[in-house]
């Protein structure tokens, strides 16, 4: 059964394996509920708009993001609505790819079965009986629900940062928790490299070259920095969201 401490292991087209932890079902349930709350205002505006112009197709014209909302959201805000933001979880692809339009479509259209007709029902018990947290529609889409919020193991290694710093890439936000480590250790394997022979610090470019590749890749980055640079940019820019603001929209 899902609980609320599962995590997943969602493995990266490089076959990295990267771990992130299970959206839990009261998190999915406080999100639908925020943008319930939005939709059913913007029905009402439709409402108090159309009655009082009596033009009746501004109805029509609102109720047309408000039967979209879903897929609109998940496609122009990568994986969120405004209820997901504010709960920080976000949609995924289990194989790490970039979900697409047709990826969305999928998992938007089998709400109908999840949660419309059923009235929430059988996505409710699906979520709970899958070890992936996934309703049927992430089943079809191949997708999942993951938390963005980072833990406490995480926060204790946070630094400084010089006053007005400016992060470079907030892409950062979807580096899991082992992303995180590994990416500082390598920073740091890189920066211990310096003080010792050639032969070391070849290896050592060789590994933080290979580290660069794979997290431009998982984010989606290209990058004109020289590697040591690049991955150092991206740990500063973990650093700032976590210490300095909230997590942008991802």
């Amino acid at each position: 059964m899902h609980s609320i401490e599962d995590h997943i292991g969602i493995e990266t087209t490089q076959q990295i394996e990267l771990e992130h932890s299970v959206a839990s079902i009261g998190e999915r349930v406080l999100a639908s509920i925020i943008d319930y709350f939005i939709l059913f205002g913007i029905m009402l505006l439709g409402a108090l708009i159309s009655g009082a112009s009596g033009l009746t197709f501004l109805w029509i014209i609102f109720m047309i993001p408000v039967f979209l909302y879903q897929l609109l959201m998940d496609l122009f805000f990568n994986g969120q609505s405004v209820g997901k933001r504010i709960m920080k979880i976000k949609v995924v692809k289990l194989d790490g790819s970039n979900a697409s339009f047709f990826t969305y479509f999928i998992r938007w259209t089998f709400r109908l079965i999840d949660i419309n007709l059923s009235l929430g029902a059988v996505g409710t018990v699906s979520i709970i009986m899958n070890s992936k947290g996934q309703r049927v529609g992430d089943m079809a889409a191949g997708t999942c629900v993951v938390r963005l919020v980072r833990n406490v193991a995480i926060q204790s290694m946070l630094v400084d940062l010089p006053a007005g710093y400016e992060p470079q890439f907030n892409q950062v936000i979807n580096l899991s928790d082992n992303d995180v480590k590994t990416l500082r250790e390598v920073v740091e394997m890189w920066n211990q490299s310096l003080d010792f022979t050639d032969v070391d610090l070849s290896e050592a470019g060789r590994i933080t070259g290979l580290a660069r590749q794979a997290f431009e890749k998982k984010l989606n980055i290209n990058s004109t920095l020289s590697d040591s640079v690049f991955l150092s940019t991206l740990l500063k820019d973990y650093y700032f969201y976590h210490q300095v603001k909230d997590i942008p929209a991802a």
